[in-house]
């Protein structure tokens, strides 16, 4: 029996808000420098690696408690685990693939039911942030954890995959059906074979 994957996006597609990292900035005001720092990424002055360390290092210091508080106010979207829960009664592997940090989605895995998350992490010593992060996931890359996943679960069926971002799209080419929840961009939703732009996203299943 084939086994096939469902693969989501978190933040902005799981969850309302799309730059858990962004919330961080707010949150400690550090939004300026943040919006250099992403600046600079965007404009190939830095390697993503050292755009989420300096990043991380505005927070060196704070507690994980801390960092935490403001990240679980982004909301789960209405319908998020019903989506979920219809692929895992049909069988699928459901896995999360996100630039965003481990600390939340560990968190949203458990919540929601995915069967693993692949995200980036920042690195705590007796939760205390280092300063320092831990990447699993580069931003236009999310392809080659699919790959990744698709061995490590020996996925041989059809894959699903949901997300709204520009980075998401790779895994749009990769998938069987893909769909848009709340697309940033215009041509994200085109990416999609179906779009969602309206809560609780479980309407989409209709659709499937």
């Amino acid at each position: 029996m084939k086994k096939s994957l469902a693969v989501f996006d978190i933040d902005g597609t799981l969850r309302q808000i799309f730059d858990p990292w962004m919330m961080l900035h707010h949150y400690f005001n550090t939004e300026e420098e943040g919006g250099k720092i992403y600046s600079n990424w965007r404009e190939g002055k830095i390697t993503y690696q050292e755009m989420c360390d300096q990043d991380a290092a505005l927070w060196k210091g704070k507690s994980k408690e801390e960092m935490i508080k403001p990240l679980v106010n982004n909301p789960v979207r209405k319908g998020a685990k019903e989506v979920i829960q219809f692929y895992k009664d049909r069988g699928y592997v459901c896995v999360g693939i996100s630039t965003g940090l481990s600390f939340l989605n560990d968190i949203t895995a458990e919540e929601l039911g995915l069967d693993k998350v692949y995200s980036n992490e920042i690195v705590f010593e007796d939760n205390v942030c280092t300063g320092k992060c831990i990447i699993h996931v580069e931003e236009f890359h999310k392809d080659k954890i699919l790959d990744k996943v698709v061995k490590e679960f020996s996925i041989t069926g059809d894959i699903v995959a949901f997300g709204d971002g520009e980075a998401d799209v790779e895994l749009f080419k990769n998938a069987a059906q893909s769909v848009a929840v709340f697309p940033r961009k215009p041509f994200i939703k085109e990416a999609a074979d179906f779009c969602i732009e309206e809560e609780p996203i479980d309407q989409i299943l209709a659709f499937l």
